[in-house]
């Protein structure tokens, strides 16, 4: 078994490593933006995208902007309290 030398694993496994270097050989791919997108295929891994906000979600922040459009400063520094608010 090996041992580690310490520091950050290796962002690519020994298989991405090698379909790497054969994609790059055979001229499938002509730089990193390229061989990502092989690489990606490959393994079925995909950046995770945000949820996006639905309609709802955009009427319910703006009602709530309006509702509070009119605080002073005294009223945004009066903190709302309930009995789940857990302070360490």
């Amino acid at each position: 078994m090996e041992r580690s030398s310490g520091g950050h694993p290796p962002l690519l496994s020994g298989a991405n490593k090698r379909l790497a270097s054969h994609t790059l050989l055979a001229g499938k791919a002509n730089n990193a933006v390229e061989l990502k997108k092989v690489i990606a295929n490959a393994t079925g891994k995909t950046k995770l995208q945000k949820p996006l906000l639905t309609p709802k979600h955009c009427q319910n922040r703006l009602d709530w902007a309006e509702a509070h459009q009119q605080w002073t400063m005294e009223d945004w520094k009066i903190p709302i309290w309930s009995d789940k608010t857990k302070i360490n």
